[in-house]
């Protein structure tokens, strides 16, 4: 877990999405270890850091734990035989020092799914957390980086969505083929005809990741044109590939629009969008 907040810690530094699902809750923690109990200068951002973890924020890990913890504080109901302690596989843990003598009420409800909750984010990954986040914060402690919401800090990390290709047409640079060729003109065509949501998959397929770092409008895409041979008859022409890595399609000069459309979903498709991505 050590190496694994250092890999993290990279993708930060260099500005490397990396679109991982952890929740906003660990933003939260990062933050307030780099800033112990002194919190940061911003009233608005120390509130946030400092913050406990809420049914919201179990949400995101356990939709049906967090709904189950809801109902039975707005619904408490006498008989369910609780005390302060949860199982995890044969071994139970207390939830407040002698959680197993002392019943849940009522009148402590509230109380219990406090310390629930407490449990899974901060007492049950205690060991975790500290190589995780010493892992972080050994490539990427700075005071700056204090400055941050803990939802800006998820940001850097798994950027933002793609949302319109035009500033990626304005960039891009070709190889084999002029920006004024035909079959450029075909390309950007049937990627601006596509649904956003079959952009993001192109997108994807060609770098990896449908998403973009935080703030940025663009990244740099290269096209390759490769020549094809006319003997070869329209159909086993080969479909357009990737090299996700560099940003890199290697496109086939087709010598039409509607085989340029075929060719290019197909490849699309077939892959599912995933090109190289981080699953």
């Amino acid at each position: 877990l050590f190496l694994l907040g250092v890999l993290f810690g990279l993708a930060v530094y260099n500005s490397v999405v990396v679109e991982f699902p952890f929740p906003t809750y660990l933003y939260h923690k990062l933050l307030k270890r780099l800033h112990g109990t002194e919190g940061v200068g911003c009233p608005l951002v120390k509130k946030s850091i400092h913050s406990e973890a809420g049914l919201e924020d179990l949400k995101e890990v356990d939709e049906e734990l967090a709904r189950h913890l809801l109902s039975l504080k707005d619904d408490f109901q006498d008989g369910l035989y609780l005390t302060f302690t949860i199982s995890r596989g044969n071994t139970t843990h207390d939830l407040l020092p002698g959680g197993d003598d002392i019943d849940v009420t009522d009148d402590n409800v509230e109380e219990y799914v406090k310390a629930y909750i407490d449990f899974i984010f901060n007492s049950s990954v205690e060991r975790q957390f500290d190589a995780f986040s010493s892992g972080f914060f050994r490539v990427c402690e700075s005071q700056v980086m204090g400055l941050l919401h803990p939802k800006e800090l998820k940001g850097m990390l798994i950027g933002q969505p793609v949302t319109d290709l035009h500033p990626f047409e304005k960039v891009a640079v070709y190889a084999g083929v002029t920006k004024d060729e035909p079959l450029i003109g075909w390309f950007w065509s049937f990627l601006h005809d596509l649904p956003q949501e079959k952009q993001r998959t192109f997108f994807k397929f060609l770098t990896g990741s449908d998403r973009i770092p935080i703030g940025a409008i663009a990244t740099q895409i290269q096209i390759h044109v490769a020549p094809v041979d006319p003997k070869v008859p329209l159909s086993h022409l080969p479909l357009p590939t990737a090299v996700t890595c560099m940003s890199i399609l290697m496109l086939p000069n087709y010598p039409n629009q509607e085989l340029l459309d075929d060719k290019l979903s197909k490849a699309i498709d077939y892959t599912g969008g995933q090109g190289f991505g981080f699953q």
